[in-house]
């Protein structure tokens, strides 16, 4: 079986140490293991989608390539953004 992962929005950002820092780098590795490699485990191919605003370090933005490994990345327009933004993107422009 096919199956398709869809993640959205802020993939790093935020205030360090505050309630609502984001960071790929933190989160991936659970998500990945615990989600998508027991559908990889039982014989399923998987894709990773990816909604998110563009990041502002080329490095942050090499290691998310690198450890994601996404099939499909859309940026969205951080300014005047709101919490749907990216839901509602990734279900447009991921197809």
């Amino acid at each position: 079986m096919k199956i398709g992962f869809s993640f959205y929005g802020i993939t790093k950002g935020g205030y360090e140490k505050q309630k609502g820092f984001k960071d790929f780098r933190h989160c991936w590795p659970h998500l990945e293991k615990d989600l998508i490699n027991p559908f990889i485990k039982l014989g399923h191919e998987s894709k990773i989608f990816v909604t998110t605003y563009p990041f502002e370090d080329p490095q942050i933005e090499k290691e998310f390539y690198d450890i994601v490994k996404p099939h499909k990345v859309q940026f969205c327009e951080f300014k005047n953004s709101d919490a749907f933004t990216c839901k509602g993107a990734s279900f447009i422009s991921l197809k």
